[in-house]
């Protein structure tokens, strides 16, 4: 879960936190039209089909989530100087189209046919640069300054931000996708998996996405379903260590609870 971002010369002092800590009954009301629109408008993925279950209390005894979690999230050190977006602040369709065309489609190819750990590192690193491209400054700062209060455990300054970033953009796959990420650290499952089905729905492949999806499936002790969200990041990832990983745990935590 890595992000980009570009900064704005004088936007750091026009993001009020104020601004963006309550959701107004029209914002809600879009917000909902979206998740309305987006539903009829597109299949559902394979994710959204199969892995999604009721929430369920999990095991108090359990370490809560933390950043340590993750498989990774790395981000740029530091708001990269130039103008990705060629001075556009509008975020046209073929801003918006470098994210998820041609090239991504292509990368996505080679990283399921990838027989290397270190190659398939790489293509994966260029597939989540690409996914983090939003098309817009303003998204972009809102992203690193939510990065930044997710280090800090800020999360509620970060869901703030990501509100924000959801509004701005709600075709913007990878906003979604990080505002799970911080549900997911406070403990808040169903909105957890309510933000990662809309992640699914913009883009079926978002391993990341589909990692914390079984992640989740795993603390609410739905080990059936958590092993077909591994099996199925393997299809797309097949040398993506983690997933590799839980597959063995979750096929021998299976086996013994059969004996």
């Amino acid at each position: 879960m890595r992000l980009f971002a570009y900064s704005g010369c004088c936007l750091a002092a026009l993001i009020s936190v104020s601004s963006l800590t309550v959701a107004t009954a029209g914002e809600c009301a879009f917000q909902q039209s979206f998740a309305d629109s987006l539903a009829q408008s597109q299949p559902a993925s394979f994710a959204s089909k199969h892995f999604f279950v009721p929430v369920q209390l999990t095991d108090p005894n359990l370490d809560p989530p933390s950043m340590d979690d993750l498989e990774s999230f790395p981000e740029a050190d530091e708001l990269p100087d130039g103008d990705a977006y060629g001075g556009s602040q509008s975020g046209s369709e073929d801003e918006a189209s470098r994210a998820h065309g041609g090239a991504l489609d292509k990368l996505f190819v080679e990283l399921g046919q990838a027989t290397d750990v270190d190659e398939a590192r790489v293509l994966s690193a260029r597939i989540q640069q690409l996914m983090l491209l939003s098309g817009s400054h303003t998204v972009d700062l809102l992203m690193h300054r939510a990065s930044q209060a997710m280090r800090l455990e800020q999360y509620g300054l970060a869901l703030d931000l990501l509100d924000a970033v959801v509004r701005l953009r709600p075709a913007y796959a990878e906003g979604w996708n990080r505002r799970a990420t911080v549900h997911y650290l406070r403990e808040d499952f169903g909105q957890s998996l309510s933000d990662i089905e809309q992640v699914l729905r913009l883009e079926p492949r978002h391993f990341p996405a589909l990692t914390g999806l079984g992640m989740i499936l795993r603390r609410m002790e739905q080990d059936k379903k958590a092993l077909e969200v591994y099996e199925h990041v393997l299809s797309i990832n097949p040398m993506l260590e983690s997933a590799q990983e839980a597959v063995r745990e979750l096929k021998l935590e299976m086996e013994a609870d059969e004996i």
